[in-house]
């Protein structure tokens, strides 16, 4: 999928359990990375990149889409974070962009921002809950 704007609000149906560290890799705009990785599975990982900060040396999978790539280095070309939520059955997150199969959301019930997996949401069609 690309990526995708969005302001729709999201009920999760399956518990997903967050795979990063309290640190996650987090670049700017104009942060350089040194690509490590390429992802070669074509469905759930697709247009993702194990890279490396150079401004930070963390390292983590980030979506090929916000990179200008150059051989075995890129740039990005917006902020991002590769933080991810744990959310359980029957929260509500409010989703604000679709990229690769993720939704970057916050929690409505504690404020905390992250991505979450498609596959564990379902968008809300009308405002009862």
């Amino acid at each position: 999928m690309e990526n995708t704007k969005t302001d729709k609000r999201f009920k999760v149906v399956s518990d997903y359990e967050s795979t990063t560290d309290n640190d996650p890799i987090y670049l700017e705009k104009g942060d350089e990375v040194v690509i490590k990785e390429r992802s070669e599975d074509v469905s759930q990982w697709e247009n993702w990149v194990c890279c490396i900060s150079r401004k930070t040396g963390k390292e983590g999978w980030i979506p090929i889409q916000i990179l200008r790539i150059n051989g075995n280095v890129g740039i990005s070309i917006k902020n991002y974070s590769a933080n991810e939520l744990t959310v359980r059955i029957d929260e509500i997150v409010k989703g604000y962009e679709e990229l690769n199969g993720w939704i970057w959301s916050i929690k409505l019930n504690s404020q905390e921002y992250g991505w979450v997996p498609l596959e564990n949401v379902v968008e809300i069609q009308s405002e009862s809950i």
